[in-house]
């Protein structure tokens, strides 16, 4: 309430509010009054600091504006904060682990599942209307973004609040290699710029977990809304054409064909899921999830398989971006926030974050 007048009632500035608040608690490590004050105090005075005395709206360093760097303020100081943090320590005893009972299914039954919604998808594409149809690619698209997080959070236990952005991420390399090679190398370049900023992203996750670790990708996610995506060169102001992939010399301009083409992209990824799952990765996962402690003790290597994990649900969402983009023609600063992550998690955990069907 005190706050209101400030911000009044809007939806959005009242969600960062949540993250920027975390930024000022993390000063006293969640546990100390004062140092939260005084954590307040600090981010309140650089906010004002660098508004009033920097004329960052006109400043320019290595090509990079310096705009959006005062509403980034708070998500810089978190994330700093939280890297200095201690790494957290393994716990052997005390936590009972409780195991998820999805079951994984068998590569058959994937193919069986991934045809079937092919198929539906294509009678979906004839007997809907054209309306109906762009909201079903919709779905599948942002789907697509949803699947990411079933091999990071459903698998690896670990979390992921910048689904959107690195969906984001794929979008803009989309857009940037298919004037060029063409859209199919796009759609690669959007999964390969993705997938190798999630790698950069998990490294934090080498020392963080839990709400920490969502932290950090919440930081991640606002500083690159705030500051990246905003970019002249990036998003900027307006919004920025998206071109749909070209295979094999076919083209899918046409709303009917897309969805198609959505549906067995999707198939396809989701079968690359669930082998990734019955392979020894996915039992990696498992086991990082049911208990690092003894995987550590058994010698396996968390290191490469948190980061290999971030960078292969980053490199998904990124794919998603670019389809997301291709449904609609476009994509701006404003439709890829870090808001839309939260309920992305959200849909996730309600259709079954471990299940290829429940994205």
């Amino acid at each position: 309430s005190l706050s209101a007048p400030l911000l009044q009632l809007s939806v959005l500035p009242r969600t960062l509010l949540i993250v920027n608040a975390y930024a000022a608690a993390m000063f006293g490590r969640l546990k100390s009054l004062p140092l939260t004050f005084a954590g307040g105090l600090i981010i309140g005075l650089a906010e004002n600091y660098s508004s009033n005395y920097l004329n960052l709206n006109t400043t320019e360093v290595a090509g990079l504006s310096l705009a959006g760097l005062q509403p980034a303020i708070p998500v810089i100081l978190l994330f700093i904060i939280l890297i200095a943090l201690p790494s957290e320590r393994l716990r052997t005893g005390g936590v009972q682990r409780v195991r998820e009972s999805a079951r994984v299914p068998t590569m058959r039954s994937a193919v069986v599942a991934a045809g079937a919604l092919v198929f539906v998808a294509l009678v979906c594409s004839r007997a809907m209307s054209t309306a109906n149809v762009t909201r079903l690619s919709l779905g599948l698209a942002t789907a697509v973004i949803i699947l990411s997080l079933v091999p990071l959070v459903g698998y690896g236990g670990q979390i992921s609040l910048a689904a959107m952005t690195f969906a984001g991420l794929g979008a803009f390399a989309m857009v940037k290699v298919a004037d060029g090679p063409g859209p199919l190398i796009g759609l690669l370049a959007a999964a390969g710029l993705a997938a190798g900023v999630g790698a950069v992203v998990a490294l934090p996750a080498l020392r963080l977990a839990g709400i920490y670790l969502a932290l950090a990708t919440a930081a991640f996610a606002v500083f690159m809304e705030k500051f990246i995506f905003t970019q002249s060169w990036f998003f900027g102001a307006g919004s920025i054409e998206v071109p749909r992939p070209e295979i094999l010399g076919l083209t899918f301009e046409d709303d009917r064909s897309f969805l198609v083409l959505l549906a067995v992209l999707y198939a396809l990824m989701g079968l690359g899921v669930i082998w990734l799952r019955r392979g020894p990765f996915g039992r990696r996962l498992q086991a990082m999830k049911d208990s690092p402690a003894a995987c550590a003790t058994l010698g396996l290597d968390l290191t490469r398989t948190k980061v290999g994990v971030f960078a292969f649900s980053a490199g998904i969402a990124g794919i998603g971006g670019a389809l997301f983009g291709g449904v609609s023609g476009s994509v701006s600063s404003e439709t890829l926030l870090f808001a839309p992550s939260l309920p992305i998690l959200l849909m996730g955990g309600g259709g079954g974050i471990a299940l290829v069907s429940g994205a």
